[in-house]
């Protein structure tokens, strides 16, 4: 291409009179090659094509490839490229590695293939299924890490920025109860370094401008490189990077790196601390009214009017010395008394509590402390369910609740230990887990399956015994699958389907894949398995006498036995009317085990029953 170009086989395009021609751009595997729209040049290029498939064995897909022309190209001449190349005209490219080929005015609308793709990654992934730090990794290594290509080039709009930070907030601050939450902290604050208070988030303005300051880094360092050489006789021909100007008919790709100015760390920061000082600023004018209004934390106060009327909401005030949280701690059974001569802060009066909890208490130490939590747990929720839900505040309902809430978590973790302690002899050996038989009158229906992920490969059984292990019915099939919970769920329906033909009625069905029995209870779709799981809900439905259980692996043996057996291919057809003898063992263990455990629970009742009628008779009257 460039030997042709030098030889003016071809001459390509100019974007500036004294720019370099373009004959072509390279990309990992893309080429995208510019010429005139004349057939000699075409014909050249054809040239310089083949010869390339006559040196390298490859061949141009010309169904994947195509040809775009400029607006003033005339329709004949259009149609005799086409002819000439084999290949069709794109009308609109869409996007060619990652970024619209062609914008019009609307930079929101351009960029919306981002925000859906953000939108679509937190849709797929259920918050009830990820606690706080699955949400902060997947946020920084997933959300945040979608716009990073397209923030390289173009300088995101303030509004699209805000309408992703807010979506971001959104699902970081919903819960399991309900989609729309109260957000205890702004995304401002968030955004700053973990070192500083916040959750090292990244600020998407600022993310963007720290990229494109790698960009105009670049441009300034390689003045060499293709890309300098064109932009340069197009935007500042005449002087450097430095004391360009933005120009009246610039694009916006170029009005986005002349904001560029700094390298990507310290730009990051540096346009970080900028924003949060125009913020911090705006905040000093007009901080008391805005922060009253919306309930946020504000350096020590709350900035919420006490409950008092008497002084300013301080984390102290609210509660230490409030009139009503004194009456709070007095009237306990703490008996303390805060005054303004010995809280300085809440958390120094906390520790000196504490201290000298440790240093006057011995017996009881452990139950005081637990209590001094809970008051202060309490009067925080009743002073928040005063000020959002205009509650009247009852320190006696206050005390009461600390109260009830010490015993009932004291209790808890007395059993605990009294369990821990009790490890000895006999408590201390692991209880052995196998399988449950259900209720006279009821079939326990285990499934499980089993997967090769190399050859996709899976096959799933399905087996119903009753109260006293006996195989009643069962199934195994094989098929191809993508992934381990799609196969757990395929078993799992075929099981109601199996239910459901044979009309067994009152059924437990049972399974060691606990996401999936999680899933079903919840009534939440999982991304590989929806339309499965979707199917399961409605079966479950249309069978109420049938219940949805988890067990450990070890409770789910023979299911486990017969899915394996049936993906290696060791499995007769007619397994449920003559079992293979490794399948005989596993029954005949477990039928064993709980029988044994029946036989354990009757020999000290029977003991004590003979032994009464013993003494009775002895006495000579009868039970």
């Amino acid at each position: 291409m460039e030997k042709a170009a030098r030889d003016n086989l071809i001459s390509g395009i100019r974007l500036a009179p004294t720019a370099p021609p373009i004959t072509h751009l390279l990309f990992a595997d893309d080429c995208i090659i510019f010429t005139r729209v004349q057939e000699d040049e075409i014909y050249q290029l054809i040239q310089i094509i083949n010869k390339y498939t006559e040196t390298s064995g490859q061949r141009i897909n010309t169904e994947k490839s195509g040809l775009i022309f400029g607006r003033h190209v005339p329709i004949q001449s259009k149609v005799n490229t086409e002819e000439i190349t084999g290949m069709a005209s794109w009308e609109d490219p869409e996007r060619y590695l990652g970024l619209p080929a062609r914008w019009g005015r609307s930079k929101n609308k351009a960029l919306e293939w981002i925000e859906e793709k953000i939108l679509d990654k937190m849709q797929g992934w259920k918050e009830k299924l990820l606690n706080q730090a699955g949400k902060e990794v997947l946020i920084k290594a997933v959300i945040q890490a979608i716009p990073i290509y397209a923030m390289n080039v173009i300088k995101f709009p303030i509004s699209f920025c805000k309408r992703i930070e807010a979506a971001t907030a959104r699902f970081w601050w919903s819960n399991n109860e309900k989609e729309r939450s109260i957000h205890w902290k702004s995304w401002t604050k968030m955004t700053k370094s973990k070192k500083n208070g916040g959750l090292g988030f990244k600020g998407l303005e600022c993310q963007n401008i720290a990229h494109l300051a790698k960009q105009a880094w670049r441009l300034l360092k390689e003045e060499d490189a293709i890309w300098a050489r064109i932009l340069k006789p197009i935007y500042y021909p005449n002087c450097n990077l430095w004391e360009a100007e933005e120009g009246r008919n610039a694009s916006w790709i170029w009005k986005s790196m002349s904001d560029g100015e700094y390298s990507v760390r310290t730009g990051y920061h540096n346009a970080k601390e900028e924003k949060d000082a125009i913020v911090e600023n705006r905040l000093s004018k007009a901080q008391v009214r805005i922060c009253r209004r919306f309930g946020r934390q504000f350096g020590g106060y709350l900035y919420h009017k006490s409950i008092c009327q008497q002084a300013d909401e301080t984390v102290e005030h609210a509660l230490l010395l409030c009139p009503w949280t004194r009456a709070v701690w007095f009237r306990s059974s703490l008996q303390f008394l805060p005054t303004v001569h010995n809280v300085t802060s809440f958390g120094s009066w906390v520790i000196n509590t504490i201290a000298k909890i440790k240093r006057e208490t011995a017996k009881d130490q452990e139950k005081i402390l637990c209590k001094l939590g809970c008051v202060c747990w309490c009067i925080w929720k009743e002073r928040n369910q005063h000020i959002f839900q205009q509650s009247q505040v009852k320190p006696e309902k206050v005390i009461f609740a600390s109260e009830h809430l010490a015993v009932e978590f004291y209790n808890a973790i007395e059993k605990i230990n009294n369990e821990n302690r009790s490890g000895g002899g006999r408590s201390t050996e692991k209880k052995r887990v196998t399988w449950r038989p259900p209720p006279k009158d009821w079939l326990k229906v285990n499934t499980d399956a089993a997967f090769h992920r190399e050859t996709g490969m899976a096959a799933s059984a399905v087996v119903a015994r009753d109260w006293r292990g006996k195989i009643v019915s069962g199934l195994t099939t094989t098929f191809k699958s993508t992934s381990c919970l799609a196969v757990e769920a395929q078993a799992y329906r075929e099981a109601l389907i199996l239910i459901k033909n044979l009309q067994l009625g009152k059924c437990i069905i049972e399974t060691d894949c606990l996401p999936l029995v999680q899933a079903i209870k919840a009534k939440i779709s999982l991304a590989e398995t929806d339309a499965i799981i979707r199917d399961t809900l409605h079966l479950l439905n249309e069978a109420p006498a049938v219940g949805v259980t988890w067990t450990p692996r070890d409770g789910n043996k023979l299911a486990h036995q017969l899915a394996s057996m049936a993906a290696g291919n060791g499995l007769q057809r007619q397994w449920i009317v003559n079992p293979h003898a490794q399948i005989k063992n596993t029954i005949r263990t477990e039928v064993e085990h709980f029988s044994r455990r029946k036989i354990y629970r009757i020999i000290p009742i029977w003991f004590h029953f003979q032994q009464a009628i013993k003494d009775n008779t002895e006495k000579r009257f009868y039970l």
